[in-house]
């Protein structure tokens, strides 16, 4: 049964046709697309909840770290 399976598999995949120009730079930027959109859609949640005051920034830090559910996630996302 499991011979079977794969055999199938490989039979499967080698069924589609692939150009021969396709290289690991094409899987680098399928990778740089989902970080520039992570990085975006992050941004715009530190966005909505950061304030530009001098006196209230790290306060506003602050709380997207501490009280918005994942907010330290998402701000270390944003920063690496």
């Amino acid at each position: 049964m499991k011979l079977y399976f794969v055999l199938l598999m490989k039979s499967h995949f080698q069924s589609y046709p692939c150009p021969l120009q396709i290289n690991s730079f094409w899987n680098l930027g399928f990778l740089l697309g989902i970080t520039i959109i992570l990085q975006i859609i992050t941004g715009i949640f530190l966005g909505l909840h950061y304030t530009s005051d001098l006196n209230s920034a790290y306060s506003s830090l602050f709380f997207f770290i501490r009280e918005i559910y994942y907010g330290w996630c998402l701000r270390l996302l944003h920063s690496s």
